[in-house]
């Protein structure tokens, strides 16, 4: 009886969880001054637990670096793609950056200061550049537009959610050792949600079935190789969550890990239908 409570009461409180951040999401995306603050935070929180977990484990990376980089991509790509600055600022990236990086290697001296100096990049890459991406999804031609952002929403929670569920409720085909959490039974309820959703938005929009489905899938099926690439890093630290910090959820990267990996491909799916379809 206690385990049921527990059981039941973990799920409300991820549930709340999930219904705050949610709610808090969808009124920040409507502006796109509010989209950029929300992201950037996010961003930055992303980077706080990844640095975390390095200098827990025995790492020394450079936060400040990392942070510093990190944030001038995503500002500067907004920027450009908002068209308030020319694309000849990306430049800067190409000059500034590396004479930044050695004066830093310079500076700390540290042992092993290439590694740590790899670390804080791979940061970087994994979550500044994707979240930086999304600024050339959400801005089209200059102007804001919340669409395609909000289609990624959906079908992350909808699949995660009929996942989450499917699999508490019937799962028992492991979808690997690195996620014991995740199974093919959940997977399938996260197609099928998805295939619900595509069904909705063509009947709402009148818009192809063929083009909501395959968004889906890219959004479940590469969201799924984003979960299991965060778990490897957690088992290579020996944790369960990346932090604490969301009730029911872990931490912002646990939250956001599937999102930092649908984004790329999602944004050259819709690059691949406006050139050739």
């Amino acid at each position: 009886m206690k385990n049921v409570l527990l059981i039941n009461s973990k799920f409300y409180l991820r549930l709340l969880t999930g219904l705050l951040g949610a709610t808090l999401l969808l009124v920040s995306i409507m502006s796109p001054w509010t989209y950029f603050v929300i992201f950037l935070v996010i961003l930055i929180l992303c980077l706080k637990e990844y640095y975390f977990i390095l200098r827990d484990n025995g790492f020394r990376p450079f936060s400040f670096l990392g942070f510093t980089i990190g944030s001038y991509l995503f500002i500067l790509s907004f920027l450009v793609s908002a068209k308030l600055v020319p694309s000849t600022y990306y430049i800067s990236l190409l000059t500034i950056f590396p004479i930044v990086c050695i004066v830093f290697l310079y500076i700390k001296n540290l042992s092993n200061s290439l590694i740590n100096l790899s670390l804080s990049f791979a940061g970087i890459i994994y979550i500044a550049i994707p979240f930086s991406i999304l600024n050339l999804i959400t801005f089209k031609s200059g102007s804001y537009s919340y669409n395609d952002l909000l289609l990624i929403l959906i079908y992350t929670w909808v699949s995660e959610s009929f996942a989450y569920i499917g699999g508490k409720k019937f799962g028992k085909k492991k979808l690997s050792h690195i996620s014991p959490g995740k199974t093919w039974e959940g997977v399938f309820f996260g197609f099928l949600g998805n295939i619900i959703v595509s069904l909705f938005l063509t009947y709402y929009f009148n818009n192809s079935f063929i083009f909501y489905l395959i968004f889906g899938l890219i959004v479940l099926i590469i969201g799924i190789f984003g979960d299991l690439f965060e778990s490897l890093i957690k088992r290579g630290f020996s944790l369960k969550d990346s932090s604490n910090k969301l009730p029911g959820h872990g931490g912002y990267l646990d939250r956001f890990d599937s999102l930092l990996f649908i984004i790329p491909f999602i944004y050259f799916y819709l690059l691949f239908i406006k050139h050739f379809i």
